[in-house]
């Protein structure tokens, strides 16, 4: 009997245990103890069955609250300085997170611009925050789940029990190993020669051991492919585009003035190097310089028209693909990222996808893009599709699209579409109309998936990918 059986047999000598548990108790590996599960299973000295165990992890963020304190936790213990906490001194993610739990939990007011305490707040602050402390010993919490500080993780384990058979090995086990054979080849016995003339136990090849992680494509780059297959193979041609591109092709071709709001440092990123990029001489110019004169009125500036910038869309990839097409028709799509100035938080990140469509051909018509995005949404698995008016700034009509998720019983807008604006089309393509749409990439995945921090998609975690995968969308991860 190894040291890791007689470790399995002194454990479950009076009651049953699990694999795992038995590993923590002796400070021994649980794939050591797996095998030797499975060898006394062999020799009927005990019973095992295959169980499911559900464990909670920290994620990333729950490890960062566990030392720095929850969102509202530090909120409350800001408000209970004398006189409170003035709102403009709490952080763009105190204001966005901790304020609103702290409120809904009743930890503190907001009274004259200033944040201050309750009881409550005052009691939780002198006697430790409760579910921080739950955080920290990840007990199964909810709401920790729910705002993603724990993470579930279901393992598999194996209940062991002991015979009459293993009861007798184990009461006929030598007190001192003495000259017998050894199950361990230490570092001290290869220098000193000790292994020698030493008569080693016998391994147990074929017994299964814990079955390790392994890489998973990102949940993201595969949604991305789906999308690229349908569009495929609905006839469309994949686009692409810069990162960094000119105020030109984001703002000006698309006929947005240039003192639009849009354009302002807090929703667009502007670049330093470099902090221009010079149009080419095939660049319509002219064309769009004289439009925006014609219907804006005022001034154009080519220096505004030339600042680089980090693309805050991709139909930004449909303005350049329109002024290069040299036929009268086409089909395109793009997938791709882009850059918006917004705090991050749970909802929000700085950088985001979107799903870019164009249908240029002079015969199109507005029951054709619905008729395009509502083929699109039911190869992607949404039965219900709703279509509500909107207004864009380069779209004329525009609509908005809105899906119907069964699970969650609820209606989720997914973007935005319409019909190029003649502003649009005549400069950059010469020809009108043009059908154009913008989709949300993100957005429908976290709905269906259930998850409820965007950020989640950009740890590749696999845990968090184990627990997505028994979800509907299979084909997430074949």
């Amino acid at each position: 009997m190894n040291s890791y059986e007689k470790a399995v047999l002194e454990s479950i000598i009076t009651k049953g245990a699990n694999a795992s548990q038995i590993a923590q108790m002796k400070g021994l590996d649980v794939s050591g103890i797996f095998s030797a599960i499975e060898s006394l299973k062999e020799k009927g000295a005990v019973e095992a069955q295959a169980v499911e165990t559900t464990l909670y992890e920290l994620s990333a963020e729950g490890e960062h609250c566990v030392g720095a304190g929850l969102p509202e936790e530090n909120v409350t213990r800001k408000a209970a300085e004398k006189n409170g906490c003035p709102l403009d001194a709490l952080s763009d993610a105190e204001r966005k997170i901790g304020l609103s739990w702290a409120i809904k939990k009743g930890l503190v007011g907001i009274s004259e611009g200033r944040v201050k305490a309750t009881a409550k707040g005052l009691e939780m602050i002198e006697k430790g925050y409760t579910l921080r402390e739950k955080l920290k010993a990840k007990e199964h919490n909810d709401e920790l789940v729910k705002r993603g500080l724990l993470v579930q993780k279901k393992v598999k384990d194996v209940v062991v029990r002991i015979t009459p058979a293993g009861k007798k090995m184990l009461a006929e086990e030598p007190k001192e190993a003495g000259t017998g054979a050894i199950d361990k080849l230490t570092h001290k016995d290869i220098v000193s020669g000790g292994w020698k003339g030493k008569l080693f136990k016998a391994y147990n090849v074929s017994a299964a051991g814990e079955m390790p992680q392994y890489g998973r494509e990102n949940i993201l780059r595969r949604f991305r492919k789906r999308i690229s297959e349908i569009f495929t193979e609905m006839g469309f041609e994949e686009m692409e585009g810069g990162l960094v591109e000119s105020a030109f092709w984001n703002f000006d071709a698309l006929f947005q003035p240039q003192d639009h709001p849009a354009r302002e440092l807090a929703d667009t990123f502007y670049l330093k190097g470099p902090a221009r990029i010079k149009l080419s001489k095939d660049a319509p110019i002219s064309k769009v310089r004289e439009v925006h004169l014609e219907k804006w009125g005022g001034h154009w500036s080519l220096d505004e028209a030339e600042k680089a910038i980090l693309r805050t869309h991709t139909t930004a990839v449909s303005s350049r693909k329109l002024s290069e097409l040299n036929v009268p028709q086409g089909k395109f799509f793009a997938i791709g990222r882009i850059f918006r100035n917004e705090a991050i938080d749970y909802k929000h990140l700085a950088e985001f996808h979107q799903v870019e469509g164009i249908i240029a051909w002079d015969k199109a018509n507005f029951r054709n893009l619905l008729w395009v995005l509502r083929e699109f949404y039911r190869k992607l698995g949404f039965e219900k599709i709703l279509f509500k008016p909107s207004y864009f700034p380069y779209t004329e009509p525009s609509l908005e699209i809105h899906a119907y998720f069964k699970e969650k019983k609820m209606w989720v807008e997914l973007g935005g579409a319409g019909i190029f604006r003649e502003e649009v089309c005549y400069p950059l393509f010469g020809r009108y109309p043009v059908l154009a749409w913008g989709l949300s990439l993100e957005r429908p995945l976290m709905i269906m998936l259930g998850i409820e921090d965007i950020r989640a998609f950009y740890r590749n975690d696999l845990r968090e990918l184990e627990k997505y995968k028994e979800g509907t969308l299979t084909w997430l991860f074949e």
